[in-house]
């Protein structure tokens, strides 16, 4: 009988933390930069199977840290804070660990020239996407 108590505090107590100890991606929000992406995969005709992605921007949200950084629609998206971008989990790994208090380092093509711009997050609204 003692056990049904401390049974149900528990309960309480660990549903009330379960955000704390289990936080899947879908539902964690980081400091959002503006931008829609498309990955663009560019085959070479002489290496049969290969490619190399682009990461375009598709988008760019008014009013948000990469419009006022200056990215722009088209811009290619080769690294955030001097990491090469090789996958879409490499720039949602680089801004999960990002808070409003931070800014990054976007690496972008635009018009085969590298542009090195930085986007200050501390008016980024929380997104779980880049």
């Amino acid at each position: 009988m003692r056990k049904l108590p401390l049974l149900l505090f528990l309960l309480a107590t660990l549903t009330g933390c379960a955000e704390l100890i289990y936080k899947p991606d879908r539902v964690t929000n980081w400091p959002g930069l503006g931008i829609r992406i498309a990955v663009l995969v560019v085959t070479d005709s002489t290496k049969l199977g290969s490619g190399k992605r682009n990461f375009v921007v598709r988008a760019v949200r008014p009013d948000t840290p990469a419009e006022k950084a200056g990215v722009k629609p088209g811009d290619v998206l080769l690294a955030l804070d001097d990491r090469t971008i090789h996958s879409i989990s490499d720039a949602l790994e680089i801004m999960r660990n990002k808070t409003n208090n931070n800014s990054v380092v976007l690496t972008i093509m635009r018009d085969d020239a590298i542009l090195i711009l930085t986007a200050n997050l501390a008016s980024a609204l929380p997104r779980s996407s880049i």
